[in-house]
């Protein structure tokens, strides 16, 4: 789990090995992050795991869950042809870019009528509607922030590349500690805040008063 405080920068607020996902395990892991001291979240993106808004929303009720944009594209690609990917992956952007509600709700209308052949596809997006237009609640730079978790696949990405020998741990502890000696490599190069952190900052401000003014430091 990847959180970014006040100051605009990130951190690593843990690391969990376990054998499948599931909320039941997010729960024990929110629960044990908020007894660390992390006593508020503003948003949290997510991907698509069943049960997990709601577990976000025991521990931390005033949270906003937003489902990552980018997993939603796979799970609606996967019914479209490869060669109209890229075509079909133009369209939607241009729904959830859009500049405000009413005009994605224009250009998805749009986006329904194109691409009807393919309802399995459309469906994601129907179904998902409200990832989409919870968005434009928010001013465009948060947004930017929120929408999708590439950040932790990112994460992850960097965690494989040391990782990818099966046969390089006799046991659970071996991996564990390649894995925190990573972790710690990484955040040496988390040296500078997100970008545009000060008037995101503002804009959180005013949405938020003082859930965030006060951890800022004067």
């Amino acid at each position: 789990m990847i959180g970014i405080d006040v100051d605009g920068c990130k951190d690593i607020l843990g690391f969990w090995l376990a054998e499948e996902e599931s909320s039941r395990q997010w729960l024990q892991i929110l629960e044990e992050i908020k007894r660390r001291g992390v006593e508020d979240i503003l948003f949290i993106s997510i991907d698509g795991l069943t049960g997990l808004e709601d577990v976000i929303k025991t521990v931390y009720p005033k949270t906003t869950t937003q489902r990552c944009i980018v997993h939603l594209m796979r799970n609606s690609i996967r019914y479209i042809p490869r060669k109209r990917w890229a075509e079909f992956a133009k369209d939607i952007k241009s729904v959830y870019k859009a500049v405000s509600l009413d005009e994605a709700v224009t250009l998805f209308e749009s986006f329904q009528t194109k691409w009807a052949t393919y309802q399995s596809a459309v469906n994601v997006w129907t179904k998902n509607w409200n990832t989409v237009s919870r968005l434009f609640e928010l001013p465009a730079a948060i947004r930017k922030i929120i929408y999708t978790t590439n950040t932790i696949e990112s994460y992850h990405n960097q965690l494989r590349k040391v990782t990818n020998r099966k046969d390089a741990f006799p046991n659970e502890m071996a991996l564990l500690k390649l894995i925190y000696l990573r972790i710690d490599e990484l955040q040496r190069t988390w040296d500078r805040p997100t970008q545009n952190r000060g008037p995101v900052l503002n804009q959180l401000g005013v949405l938020f008063g003082e859930r965030v003014s006060r951890y800022l430091r004067f």
